[in-house]
């Protein structure tokens, strides 16, 4: 994913990515708009916010980012991605 991000946005989309992995996940909403800033343009940014925004139950936002998500990159709805890694152990 890191490779046609800019720099700033790759780095910065580490910090959330450790928060929702921790399942931090309101910790995960306020972090991933950074990398969205530095890279507004990648739409899979938008994506992985909606996942953020959908766990915290923001369904509303999560909504829109995934609208803004498939606006910038429509390629995004045919991905078949298994999010299961994404996501900590159940406790």
């Amino acid at each position: 994913m890191g490779g046609h991000l800019n720099r700033a946005a790759a780095h910065s989309l580490t910090f959330g990515d450790q928060a929702f992995q921790e399942r931090l996940f309101g910790d995960a909403v306020h972090l991933y708009p950074t990398p969205v800033e530095f890279s507004p343009r990648d739409g899979i940014l938008y994506l992985i916010l909606a996942d953020a925004l959908f766990a915290t139950g923001e369904y509303h936002y999560a909504a829109y980012a995934l609208r803004r998500a498939f606006e910038l990159d429509s390629k995004l709805a045919m991905s078949v991605v298994d999010k299961h890694g994404f996501y900590a152990d159940p406790l």
